[in-house]
């Protein structure tokens, strides 16, 4: 979550003070005048600044604007239109209304783009020859592949596995972006200033020009590409025995997709026929391999929240045409895996050598929260206990248990409140979900600006120490780079439930199938199965309910029967509000019993309900009851919720010398006994 003061607004940073200058929203008529109310309350002004007519600046009532904040007069706040973005439902004009929110720049800078022109389609031979003489590791003979989305461009990274006796052996190659982005240079300047890509459902923001990102330092198949790799040697237990970081030069053998790849690893399917020859062994190897690392982190307590993820198809115009549950499946979770252990291997080598890096560091969780948790999951009849301070694999044992429950979604989302937030830092502290000692951000150099930063610093020479300035210079970018992070998750999250929002309100009165995942004083919340999240007023109700705040649950005064987090209804959807972003459903079937708790009806708590009788504006009485017969009713509104995940996905390109586990280097990156195979992958 972003904070406070840069909800809803164009925030600049001052001398280390946010100062928020603008705000988007649409402009209504009010009086004389007019008045913009705000897509988003801002704590400093609000929903709304008042426009006098001379500051319109020619924009038309009912159009998305930016309205710059001016003074504040009898407790109004008055301000002036400076952009008109255009007609509301158009959804080109809402993505640019959130650019405008998180101050997000749509468009690179001449010097930016006419540095990138500068760079070659591919490396020259002679470029590649006189790399290898510096020691560039040759895996072109490695039958290396990507596995990707069918419509990702910046291929990133790139894999090949192998077995050799008793152990694998993997090699993680990520694009050597550190090779033509300079320090200084003007693209490591913007760079540095947009901190990582951001992925809207119907645009992208690249950190890096598209001639970088998706051309030369794109590890596309069938040509020559620079990389860093992350060799490692891993038993069958899942632990990494040795390993090295050195750059190298690869040529990939196969595009592949998640679609492609995720039915053979089932058995389902078989490869394309073009695909090169022991293509599928290889994959059912790396899938041994992802699922033995997956279970040694799950010995060590690694944390694995799971939370639903949206995916939305739109169409040429950017307007939503689909949306559903991302399928999260075997070829992702190998992915995931062989990133993370790139990352943390990599972060090992980074804190041995004492190299100026940032890392990705996660703090122990916040002991009142937990107990708060705690405290409610015992009101909801479950019975985990937390210590003082826990292990992350006691909260790794609740995370499994919850599994596959109707209510997982949300318990677990309230675990996660007690949780830190991930963030970079020039020190490095540990990742508590990880349950890692040693834990950064390797593989994504091309969307993230840390990772360039990691793999700028795997260059240096073996007795490189920090300096005192370089140290200071590294926290100030591990600052901004975290800000740039939660701007980017934010405008996410924004975009996301903007186009839930816009294709539901082309389904007005369709039923769903779905499962109550909230309560408030004023409704209860249902996510349907493609994530979607609304809201059913309790005034809509044919009978009297109070909200039991203690149990997140609220009960039918005239019947018993309780409304609890998990339980499985049937909704219809009546209402959207795209501006808004209110979505609202009338209940048609409770399936009682099937949530959260005793199925029985259950008696008043003492102390552990609030009563609140909704009124007819929606306000609340102090009785605590919600009716639904007459019209003493709250209104209230749905929220999307976006979740991101820490995941270790990414590219990343290095020239110079290795690094292995035992603390030497040697030049030619390869290892001490055995020259590895080629094969590479990404993510």
């Amino acid at each position: 979550m972003l904070d406070n003061g840069m909800e809803g607004s164009i925030s600049k940073i001052i001398m280390n003070h946010t100062v928020t200058t603008s705000y988007v929203g649409i402009l209504n008529e009010a009086g004389s005048g007019g008045v913009v109310v705000l897509d988003r309350y801002a704590p400093d002004v609000g929903n709304k600044i008042f426009v006098k007519r001379h500051h319109f600046n020619g924009a038309p009532f009912g159009m998305k604007v930016v309205v710059e904040y001016s003074y504040e007069q009898n407790g109004q706040h008055f301000g002036k239109i400076v952009e008109v973005l255009g007609n509301p439902e158009n959804p080109a004009v809402a993505t640019l209304g959130i650019l405008r929110r998180y101050g997000l720049a749509t468009e690179l800078s001449d010097a930016v783009l006419q540095e990138a022109s500068q760079a070659p389609k591919d490396p020259a031979p002679s470029e590649i020859e006189e790399e290898l003489l510096r020691g560039r590791a040759d895996h072109r003979d490695q039958k290396t592949i990507t596995i990707d989305g069918l419509d990702a461009k910046d291929l990133d990274d790139a894999l090949y596995a192998e077995k050799i006796g008793d152990n694998y052996h993997l090699w993680v190659h990520i694009a050597d972006v550190s090779y033509y982005i300079r320090p200084g240079s003007e693209m490591d300047k913007e760079a540095f200033e947009r901190g990582n890509s951001v992925y809207l459902p119907d645009l992208v923001l690249p950190m890096l020009p598209p001639q970088i990102s998706n051309g030369i330092a794109s590890l596309h198949p069938g040509v020559d590409r620079f990389t860093m790799t992350c060799w490692l040697e891993i038993n069958d237990d899942g632990i990494v025995n040795r390993g090295e970081v050195y750059p190298s030069v690869i040529n990939s053998s196969a595009r592949l997709s998640y679609e492609e790849v995720e039915p053979v690893l089932k058995g389902e399917n078989e490869l394309q026929e073009d695909r090169p020859e022991g293509l599928k062994e290889v994959l059912l190897l790396m899938l041994e391999l992802s699922q033995a690392l997956r279970l040694q982190r799950e010995r060590r307590g690694s944390l694995e929240f799971e939370f639903p993820e949206t995916k939305i198809d739109v169409d040429s115009e950017g307007k939503p045409i689909d949306v559903r549950r991302a399928k999260i499946g075997l070829s992702n979770k190998i992915i995931e895996d062989f990133m993370l252990a790139a990352n943390e291997f990599v972060a090992e080598i980074a804190t041995r050598h004492q190299l100026p890096v940032i890392y990705r560091v996660h703090d122990r969780p916040d002991a009142d929260k937990l107990q708060q948790f705690q405290l409610l999951a015992r009101q909801l009849g479950l019975g985990y206990s937390i210590g003082q301070e826990p292990r992350p694999r006691d909260i790794a044992f609740i995370l499994k248990d919850l599994q596959g429950k109707t209510y997982e979604p949300t318990l677990s989302q309230l675990l996660l409140r007690a949780m830190a937030k991930a963030e970079y830092s020039a020190n490095n502290d540990g990742h508590y979900a990880l349950a890692a000692r040693d834990y950064l951000h390797f593989t994504a150099p091309i969307r993230r600006y840390a990772d360039l930063i990691v793999h700028r610093s795997l260059k240096l020479g073996r007795n490189y120490r920090t300096t005192k300035k370089e140290k200071t210079r590294l926290m100030d970018i591990a600052k901004h780079v975290s800000c740039t992070e939660r701007i980017a998750v934010a405008a996410e999250r924004d975009s996301v439930t903007y186009m839930t929002a816009l294709y539901l309100s082309e389904h007005i009165g369709t039923e769903y199938e779905a499962v109550i995942s909230g309560f408030s004083s004023a409704a209860f919340y249902v996510q349907l199965d493609n994530t979607a999240e609304g809201a059913v007023l309790y005034r809509t109700l044919p009978d009297y309910y109070t909200y039991l705040e203690n149990e997140l649950a609220a009960r039918n005064e005239d019947t018993g029967v309780v409304l609890r987090l998990g339980d499985k209804v049937r909704v219809k959807l009546k209402k959207v509000d795209i501006n808004l972003l209110h979505i609202d459903f009338e209940l048609v079937r409770h399936d009682s019993g099937t949530g959260v708790g005793s199925p029985k009806q259950a008696p008043a708590i003492t102390g552990g309900k609030r009563d609140v009788r909704q009124t007819r504006s929606g306000g609340k009485s102090g009785s605590g009851r919600g009716r639904s017969k007459d019209k003493s009713r709250g209104r209230t509104k749905g929220s999307s919720k976006g979740h991101s995940k820490d995941s270790s996905k990414g590219r990343s390109r290095d020239s110079s010398k290795g690094y292995s586990k035992d603390g030497s280097r040697n030049r030619s990156g390869r290892s001490s006994n055995r020259s590895r195979p080629r094969k590479q992958k990404r993510k």
